[in-house]
Formats: C-alpha cells, structure tokens, sequence
C-alpha cells in the first residue's frame, strides 16, 4: 500500500511530463493530494499552462510576421513589376536612340564623303596656283631678259647711229 501510494502519483506525474515534453499542453491534472505529489502535479499543471501561454504568445507573433511578410512580399512583387515596366521603356528608348544614330550615320558619312572632295579639290587648286606662281615669276624674268636686251639693243642701236652718222649720204 506504501508503494501504490507512492507509485501512483509518481507514474501520473511523469506521464502528466511525457505528454507535455511530446506538446500537448492540454493536459489537466486531476488533485486529490495535497502532499509533494500533488505540490508536483500542480506545478506540472501550472507549467502546461504557462507553455500553452507561451506557444499562443508565439503563433500569434508568428501569424502577425507572417502577415508583414505576405505584405513585403506583394509590395516588392509590386516593385518588380514596376521596375520591369521600366526596363521595358527604357529599351524602347535605347532602340529609339539607336535608330536615330543610324538615321545621322548616313548623312555624316555623306558630309564626311564630301569634304574629302572638297579638300581634294582645294589640293589641286593649290597645286594650280602654284604652278601659276612659278609660271609668273619666270614671265618676270623673261620679261626682264626682254628689257636687258631692249636697252643694250638701244645702246647698240644709238652707237651704230653715231658711227653711221659719219657717212653722209
């Protein structure tokens, strides 16, 4: 009798702890003790109710992050939804950008085409005028010659006139 009266409590009080180690913190103890066994079964008692306290305190903190997250989630899908609307405009642009540096590729290679002739031109001008230039200065030259010749052939022609001049005719 000694024993069942030790063993009993004691067998209740650890099956009241492996139902709450196993998580079922509904769990409720039935005291007909007021001895160390019942003081046991009232704290066992006393910590399920704690623990299932504590769990709501946790699943409530839980569901509200759960929610924050669920609304973090949908506000950056917004935002990558609105950042992909803006790569897509911006590609639209770029190939907008595009098109038009090859719409003025063509006329600058036309420009560029052209003032190659142009200088060219002006290269051969050049040359022309250069040739103008040496073409004049030996005309200056002949043309000095020319004059040389005209005073001595004057000269020449006034002596002649002086030695004729002797004869009378």
């Amino acid at each position: 009798m000694l024993t069942r009266s030790i063993q009993r409590p004691l067998t209740q009080a650890i099956q009241v702890a492996d139902r709450i180690a196993a998580g079922d913190l509904s769990t409720r103890v039935q005291l007909t003790q007021a001895d160390e066994f019942g003081h046991l079964l009232r704290a066992l008692e006393r910590m399920a109710q704690q623990l299932s306290s504590v769990v709501g305190e946790v699943a409530q903190r839980s569901a509200a992050a759960a929610r924050e997250i669920k609304t973090l989630i949908g506000a950056s899908v917004e935002r990558v939804e609105s950042g992909a609307g803006l790569v897509t405009q911006t590609g639209a642009v770029m190939e907008e950008i595009v098109s038009s540096v090859k719409r003025v590729t063509d006329p600058i290679g036309e420009i560029a085409s052209a003032a190659t002739e142009q200088r060219d031109g002006i290269a051969q001008v050049n040359v022309a005028v250069s040739n103008l230039d040496q073409m004049t200065q030996q005309n200056a030259a002949l043309v000095e010659q020319s004059a040389a010749a005209a005073q001595s052939l004057r000269e020449q022609a006034q002596r002649l006139a002086e030695v004729v001049s002797v004869f009378k005719v």
